[in-house]
């Protein structure tokens, strides 16, 4: 797990295709370290609709997604708003799924109604 987070952080400065698949699937990664370090690393890349079409594919589905998982999404999606469906879904399931925490489903619900 160690290495997994340390590699997702590496990437945050590699703009490729490459970079952003690998973050897209550590952002799933079972380990309470790996995946908010893949998501916060997506934060300084140049997501494109595709990028984030696969991150939703991936945070949507069965993953389990920690708390600090989560958090780390909610910060990434809010520097796309305006990206369409994909981010609106994100944010959807992030309410759906967090009844055992009030703080996530206020700041999705927020961006909710900035999204367009």
């Amino acid at each position: 797990p160690e290495v997994r987070s340390r590699a997702a952080w590496a990437l945050r400065d590699t703009p490729t295709a490459e970079a952003r698949h690998a973050l897209v699937e550590l952002s799933t990664d079972a380990d309470r370290r790996v995946a908010p370090a893949a998501v916060k690393a997506m934060i300084r890349q140049p997501l494109e609709a595709a990028d984030l079409e696969r991150l939703e594919r991936a945070v949507t589905g069965d993953a389990k997604l920690a708390e600090a998982t989560q958090a780390a999404l909610i910060d990434l999606l809010s520097r796309h708003l305006e990206s369409g469906a994909s981010v609106r879904r994100m944010l959807e399931a992030i309410v759906a799924r967090n009844d055992h925490s009030p703080h996530l489903q206020a700041r999705a619900r927020v961006l909710l109604t900035q999204t367009h």
